[in-house]
């Protein structure tokens, strides 16, 4: 804040338009309250580290130096007396302020100088600085915790539906063209509700509660040929009858399939055959819950 005024010779120090207050000794609280009043107030603004750490340097390069008669140096923002070096009497329009060096904690931070204000600001910089890495490290879990949630539900929705999870996945964990085709074709069965049938290539039956391919979808479907044949036999339906070869379908001591009858939403019911065993979800659902436990840990 620059405190306007005139010393006791009637010089102006920087503008006194208004302000008839004399530079001296004898005034008190009262006199920078009433200077206060007449200044404007700044506007607010949003402050980052980086604003904060150049608020710094440019405070501190305003800093000026002064050699004293005992050769000592003198910091100080202003204008000293030009009779006496390193002082700062008001005469003469030599108004100024003058700080000390931190010499006994010689803080880099501060630019070397023991400045109280100065050093809040530095600690509300770093302050900043350690909230905006924590924001960017909480974005980044959040992200990685949305599509976590997301393959889940694509998880519950392959298991609800009676959809096989199993795929091969590619390098970048992305599903093959003629596994993405097959997904957009596929209806999901009887017993559904009208918002679970998809709108692009499912039609409702609300009378018997089915949800089907549009006309054309099928032929979509069928177009895939041997893809969509190598996608449905991949499944536990490529042990065909054979009970053995069902029960011992496992992936590290984990039942993939399970000679049952059918569950709600699946078809033929009271037929025992292979069918989908344990809740399968796709390497890719692993690579992910194994990352969400790591950062739980963390």
């Amino acid at each position: 804040m620059c405190i306007c005024g005139t010393d006791s010779s009637n010089a102006d120090q920087c503008n006194s338009d208004a302000i008839n207050y004399k530079w001296n000794n004898a005034n008190d609280d009262s006199v920078a309250t009433d200077i206060k009043s007449r200044c404007t107030k700044p506007t607010s603004c949003r402050y980052t580290a980086a604003t904060l750490h150049r608020l710094i340097a440019t405070v501190t390069a305003r800093i000026r130096y002064d050699k004293k008669a005992d050769n000592s140096i003198v910091a100080y923002l202003g204008k000293t007396n030009s009779g006496t070096p390193g002082t700062c009497d008001g005469n003469n329009g030599q108004s100024c302020v003058i700080y000390k060096f931190d010499t006994s904690k010689r803080g880099a931070n501060t630019a070397g100088f023991d400045i109280p204000w100065l050093k809040h600001l530095v600690l509300a910089a770093d302050a900043l600085e350690e909230a905006e890495k924590a924001a960017q490290q909480a974005n980044k879990l959040s992200e990685q915790i949305n599509d976590l949630q997301t393959t889940c539900e694509e998880a519950y929705k392959a298991k609800r539906y009676n959809r096989d999870t199993t795929q091969t996945a590619n390098p970048d964990g992305a599903a093959s063209a003629a596994e993405k085709t097959r997904q957009k074709t596929q209806c999901p069965r009887k017993n559904t509700t009208e918002e679970e049938c998809p709108e692009a290539h499912c039609d409702y039956e609300a009378k018997t509660q089915e949800c089907k391919a549009k006309p054309g979808a099928e032929n979509t479907a069928a177009g895939t040929g041997q893809q969509a044949g190598a996608a449905a036999a991949a499944g536990c339906a490529k042990h065909g009858t054979d009970k053995t070869a069902c029960e011992n379908d496992k992936t590290d001591d984990k039942q993939n399939c399970a000679w049952r009858k059918g569950k709600d939403g699946e078809d033929d019911k009271e037929t025992e055959k292979c069918r989908n065993g344990s809740f399968l979800v796709t390497k890719k659902f692993v690579l992910r819950m194994t990352a969400f436990m790591s950062l739980t840990v963390l």
